[in-house]
């Protein structure tokens, strides 16, 4: 038996007390890895990936938001009012 949720990146339980490591299988743990990195991305990335919309926020690395606010908020207005939540 195994938890499917044990993959989540939010924190699932496994069914093992060691966890993944109860199963000693690599093909489990690149299962594993591969959904915990799927589950830590961000659904409007998904979003924007399926629409083929992408826009580079110029002068920002890892935290758009604070690096450069102005451009993040105007890309993120322009993206808020194209799915209609403004």
């Amino acid at each position: 038996r195994f938890s499917a949720f044990t993959s989540v990146a939010t924190g699932g339980f496994s069914t093992r007390n060691a966890s993944v490591a109860a199963f000693d299988s690599v093909a489990v743990e690149i299962v594993m890895m591969t959904f915990m990195t799927l589950s830590g991305i961000s659904f409007s990335l998904y979003f924007l990936a399926f629409r083929r919309r992408f826009e580079l926020i110029r002068r920002a690395g890892h935290l758009p938001c604070v690096e450069n606010p102005e451009e993040y908020a105007e890309v993120l207005g322009g993206f808020l009012k194209e799915v209609g939540h403004v």
